[in-house]
């Protein structure tokens, strides 16, 4: 039991939520500790709001481009890849500085419970750590989920993570449903040189939304050059993605 290292608030995971209260506390003289597997700052930051919004400008910025001077448009998807790694890396960075500075104990490694308010951590750089907490906060976020489709997971399609981690533009590329993310995709890959097809199961696309809205949503996709799909459902998918 003395191997046991006791902390006022721990944290296991390091997304927004938690990483914030976590700097509060610390920066308030809590004794704080942040159980991290590696994503300094959370999904938010590497894989999801910073680097999907940066490839949104990226496209934009290339569909002006286009629409200014069409015959010598060319799309650079290792462009926009570079300056999603460089936004990515920077707001890392900052997020590290914060975590310094707020003084709590970073510990990075994969942690699992193993008693009450007790977590025992894999450290990535070997051995292991445990920690006890008064107040214990779950933040372990979330992961991409792939549709029971057959044949879809054997064909390695790629979810958001690896959209963003593209250094190549698809010649054609399919999106398996026309929610926000998937239309996101669809329209800053389209503009940056692919050929997409969006298909949705309901009558339209953003389906929470009031009706207008989504038929102007599909109005603008189809003068742009993407083909929507509404109505219909993928039942099988054949061949590997890429």
């Amino acid at each position: 039991m003395s191997d046991i290292e006791h902390f006022e608030y721990v944290f296991l995971g390091g997304g927004k939520g938690g990483k914030t209260l976590a700097i509060e506390l610390a920066t308030a003289g809590k004794s704080v500790a942040l159980i991290e597997k590696g994503m300094i700052g959370g999904s938010c930051i590497n894989v999801a709001c910073i680097p999907s919004k940066t490839l949104i400008q990226s496209a934009r910025t290339a569909h002006a481009a286009k629409s200014a001077a069409p015959a010598s448009f060319k799309p650079d998807m290792r462009a926009a890849y570079d300056r999603i790694r460089t936004v990515v890396s920077e707001m890392v960075d900052i997020n590290m500085k914060s975590f310094i500075a707020s003084g709590f104990d970073l510990i990075l490694g994969t942690g699992r419970f193993t008693a009450p308010r007790t977590i025992t951590v894999e450290l990535n750089d070997g051995g292991t750590r445990t920690v006890e907490g008064t107040h214990v906060f779950i933040n372990t976020g979330t992961r991409a989920s792939i549709p029971g489709i057959p044949g879809l997971r054997a064909s390695e399609p790629l979810t958001h993570v690896e959209a963003l981690e593209t250094t190549e533009t698809p010649e054609e590329l399919i999106v398996i449903g026309g929610g926000y993310i998937g239309l996101e995709m669809a329209q800053a890959f389209h503009r940056l040189g692919s050929k997409v097809t969006v298909l949705q199961e309901t009558p339209h696309v953003a389906n929470r939304e009031d009706v207008d809205v989504s038929e102007a949503i599909e109005t603008a996709f189809r003068e742009d050059g993407i083909t929507i799909r509404t109505g219909v459902k993928a039942v099988e998918v054949q061949g590997r993605s890429g």
